[in-house]
């Protein structure tokens, strides 16, 4: 019974504060409205999940080595490479 009430009196808080805010909107001028209606946006926009990635559409081969060069070509060139020894069978095992 207590949480009932005390959801109620949530209810009817948050029921006063629009009601409040919205005598609040109508007194402002309209730059006052729009600013927070952008800003509110924003925030909605902000917290709404991320869209999903849409898959790749099929490529033809000779687009996936020109892609596959052009990441290649974004990775450092100064990196000091594995040593020999780092390469063979017996020492991925280690």
């Amino acid at each position: 019974m207590k949480l009932t009430c005390k959801a109620r009196s949530q209810e009817e808080a948050n029921m006063t504060n629009r009601e409040q805010l919205l005598q609040e909107l109508e007194q402002a001028p309209d730059e006052l409205i729009i600013e927070t209606l952008n800003f509110v946006r924003s925030k909605l926009k902000q917290s709404a999940p991320q869209s999903i990635v849409e898959p790749q559409q099929p490529r033809s081969p000779e687009e996936q080595i020109q892609q596959l060069k052009e990441w290649i070509a974004t990775l450092p060139k100064n990196d000091t490479p594995l040593p020999e020894e780092a390469l063979h069978r017996d020492s991925m095992y280690d």
